[in-house]
């Protein structure tokens, strides 16, 4: 369980601004909101990334846990992939069991991540060579095989097909671990999440579920005309 209490958070001249918030354990949340309004910043401050009071995992203060066990509990991809080094696919993902101290059964635990997110066929390519949903879907292995209980992701399937987008998104709300994901994609974080979080320049101004999203707050949140259909939204400026 993830807990949310009094958080806020300041740098310059921008904050973030959070209510008190329970994640139980297997929810599936999306993070949403125009870009810059703080997204990346709460899903640093929830991986501890960002020291901030206020983050509390299975009753412990988050800033209080060292960051090896961090490690064996949360699994964060951010935005942009991070990897300098000439790995091979295989080497970039097997660094996700290494993270969460599989040493022993890395390279088992990598094959079966691999298999998961179809990239069994790009194991031996170098990182560097993959394409901006390859790399996407080689970060989100690299996620899952540190076998944590909790997924934070930053934009999980932006750069995906429509294909990719599907399969990821039905391997990482399938897999019974606590997810919490910004997204642009309105329509699959409504079909795909139980929650939605949404923000506006720092702050979370709604927290609903999925099935409860309405126009008036994509409106306000997006800044355009959203319109609500049978099992979708579109939009217009």
């Amino acid at each position: 369980m993830i807990e949310l209490r009094n958080l806020t958070f300041k740098r310059g001249g921008f904050s973030i601004d959070v209510p008190d918030l329970t994640v139980e354990e297997g929810e599936k949340i999306a993070l949403i909101g125009e870009n810059g309004s703080g997204k990346s910043t709460l899903l640093h401050i929830l991986t501890g990334l960002i020291a901030c009071d206020g983050v509390h995992f299975s009753g412990r203060r988050l800033n209080g846990i060292s960051r090896r066990e961090r490690a064996g509990m949360i699994a964060f991809m951010p935005q942009l992939p991070s990897v300098v080094f000439p790995f091979t696919v295989f080497e970039v993902v097997r660094l996700g069991a290494y993270a969460a101290g599989y040493m022993k059964d890395a390279d088992s635990l990598t094959e079966e991540a691999l298999t998961d997110t179809a990239l069994t066929e790009l194991r031996d390519r170098a990182f560097s060579e993959l394409s901006g949903g390859e790399k996407r879907r080689v970060m989100i292995a690299r996620a899952l095989n540190q076998r944590t209980g909790a997924l934070i992701l930053d934009e999980p399937v932006s750069m995906l097909d429509v294909r990719h987008s599907l399969e990821i998104l039905k391997l990482l709300t399938g897999s019974g671990r606590t997810l919490i994901a910004s997204m642009h994609e309105v329509n699959l974080s409504v079909n795909y999440f139980d929650r939605i979080w949404m923000m506006n320049k720092g702050k979370l101004i709604y927290d609903v579920p999925a099935r409860d999203a309405e126009a008036a707050m994509l409106s306000e949140v997006f800044n355009v005309q959203a319109v609500s259909h049978t099992d979708h939204f579109t939009f217009r400026i």
